[in-house]
């Protein structure tokens, strides 16, 4: 009789994006996103709107990895850049600003 493996049910934390939407650590280096949603418990949602991420702001990013360097402030011309963890990375939904970059495909 053969042997049948099967793997064990992952239980998500975090719920998958809707299409259309990206994760920041999905972008490459040099792409722009603008923020849709963050997820996690009320420290981390306070500590990336302390950061200046919140819905409606615009990122780039600068370095991709472990840390991420994201520049902030694109709408009003500025240059504030930080650097966040790939698991924080995770948390920032997104939706590619390509024709910006004069880009015709998210996804370098």
């Amino acid at each position: 009789m053969p042997v049948r493996f099967s793997l064990p049910m992952v239980k998500r934390k975090e719920p998958l994006p809707d299409s259309g939407q990206l994760r920041v650590s999905d972008l490459v280096e040099g792409q722009t996103a603008k923020v849709l949603q963050t997820i996690g418990g009320e420290s981390e949602l306070a500590y990336l709107r302390a950061l200046g991420i919140e819905p409606g702001a615009e990122v780039r990013v600068c370095l991709a990895g472990s840390p991420c360097v994201l520049g902030l402030g694109l709408a009003c011309g500025g240059s504030c850049r930080i650097g966040i963890g790939r698991d924080m990375a995770r948390r920032i939904l997104v939706e590619c600003i390509c024709e910006r970059a004069g880009i015709d495909d998210p996804v370098l």
